[in-house]
């Protein structure tokens, strides 16, 4: 049993203890009464977790306690409204450094917090909780001044504030949050016109948002050139593409950006946004990406190319080629693979013998980075630094992403022939948007409505998109060979 003046709290074996020790603790957990005398709190309740510097105090904000007691224990509300009188004690507040945003160190620290739990000492059980004066020195927690909480909760907000220090505003976060939930937002209703015949054919893009869009980020919009594949709709939306302009293409539209209704739907293009087309054979768009570098380089331009493919590009002769040449030149460009483990139906054990694409960087020349390809600001941190690199002259960087689609190949593909669904939903636990949108709230950007807003009003946007580029015109039939043949002025 915990002690308390008022009253006496059982702590169940759920909590990190075996049955029979619940009256049982590490004496150093006595700390954590001492801190907390003045109050019968309920953090008598909650296992004391360990940092990975154990010297230090530890910082949790209101916020984090009513997530923990109200998730993982059973006080009623007269014990849970003690929370507000404990949680003054050591939430610092704005005035000395600490935050009065909610940070959920559950989901920040992870095991840090919740996985270690103070331990009976060695040779025997640990002393009741009798008295917070009885408690002893330990390294798992130890009282401190007002200041030192101060400065370890103004640790924590810097640790989950990671977009500052990349140079991301606010307004860029929600820019490229609102960028991803649109090209999810296209990607279902594509599949949807599918399976109403009136879209001949669907490249998706679902899983792949948060790599796409931390990829591209970087490019300067009407400087840098823009490389994709087919599965790139969320690179051209950074690019500048509206979801009006991907529909054009779907339904082959005279005004469709890309090829004027003549290339399938998913083969990018636009002179304007600096978006070069590519051809169905996967990885084609390499050598060109590679050779559109080398111009720059020669005309002494200051640009930088990104080429976006599939990790099943790799196998084939165009792909090296690119990279060969692009490290023979040291070219400004970075290469940046995809890697959702599946090409079509070949898993990537059948496609190579490494685990990491990125590696093969070296046998060019230069570097190799593989980054999680579910998180937006990873993947847009290790694209800055690759375009840093290639604008200043220190050449390519290969970038691996790893990641995963959850819908088939395209539209024709039948997945379940070659993956479980339990494998696709296990997946779908990895996926970028609420990823994201987790990060958003926990620096108090957005909250759920903020977040279920934006997706209505996005759905609101391309919606409108749909009809206007369902009713444009048709392209004429006399203009089939337009671009054919050379044409008379």
């Amino acid at each position: 049993m915990l002690r308390s003046p008022n009253r006496q709290v059982e702590i169940p074996a759920k909590d990190g203890l075996a049955q029979g020790q619940g009256d049982t603790l590490e004496p150093s957990c006595r700390r954590m009464e001492a801190r907390l005398e003045t109050s019968s709190s309920p953090l008598r309740r909650h296992r004391c977790g360990r940092f990975g510097d154990s010297s230090k105090p530890s910082a949790v904000v209101e916020s984090d306690l009513k997530g923990i007691f109200q998730g993982q224990s059973e006080l009623g509300p007269p014990e849970r409204a003690e929370l507000e009188r404990s949680s003054r004690i050591i939430d610092p507040g704005p005035r000395y450094g600490g935050s009065d945003r909610s940070h959920a160190l559950r989901d920040i620290l992870g095991p840090a917090l919740h996985g270690a739990y103070c331990t009976p000492a060695l040779g025997g059980k640990g002393p009741m909780l009798e008295s917070a004066k009885r408690a002893s020195p330990s390294p798992c927690f130890r009282p401190s001044s007002h200041e030192e909480v101060a400065t370890v909760a103004t640790r924590v907000k810097h640790a989950t504030d990671r977009h500052s220090r990349l140079g991301l505003t606010e307004d860029d976060l929600l820019a490229m949050y609102r960028t991803m939930v649109t090209a999810r937002l296209c990607d279902e209703q594509q599949f949807r016109l599918n399976r109403q015949g009136k879209a001949p054919f669907v490249v998706p893009v679902s899983g792949h948002e948060g790599c796409q869009v931390g990829t591209a980020w970087p490019l300067i919009k009407g400087k840098d050139i823009f490389v994709p594949y087919y599965r790139d709709l969320a690179v051209c939306l950074v690019a500048g593409m509206t979801p009006k302009d991907i529909f054009l293409g779907v339904f082959a539209k005279a005004d469709d950006p890309s090829s004027g209704g003549r290339q399938m739907p998913a083969h990018w293009g636009h002179r304007r946004l600096g978006i070069i087309s590519g051809s169905s054979p996967i990885a084609t768009q390499m050598p060109h990406a590679s050779g559109i570098a080398y111009a720059m380089k020669y005309l002494g331009q200051d640009a930088v190319v990104g080429s976006w493919f599939g990790e099943g590009a790799t196998s084939e002769g165009d792909w090296h080629e690119a990279l060969n040449f692009a490290g023979i030149h040291k070219l400004p460009i970075v290469f940046v693979c995809e890697n959702n483990l599946y090409a079509i139906s070949v898993p990537l054990s059948k496609q190579m013998g490494i685990q990491d694409v990125s590696i093969r960087g070296e046998g060019y020349g230069f570097p190799g980075v593989t980054v999680d390809g579910n998180d937006v600001l990873a993947c847009y941190e290790t694209m800055r630094e690759a375009v840093d690199r290639a604008r200043s002259g220190g050449g390519p960087t290969l970038i691996e992403c790893k990641t995963y689609r959850f819908f088939p190949h395209t539209s024709d593909d039948d997945d379940r022939t070659y993956r479980t669904r339990e494998e696709v939903e296990e997946a779908k636990k990895k996926d970028p948007i609420p990823t994201f949108a987790g990060y958003l709230k926990q620096a108090g950007i957005v909250d759920d409505d903020k977040v279920e807003a934006i997706r209505e009003e996005l759905k609101a946007e391309m919606d409108k998109g749909v009809d206007e580029a369902w009713n444009a015109p048709d392209p004429e039939p006399e203009s089939a060979l337009r671009h054919v043949f050379a044409e008379e002025a």
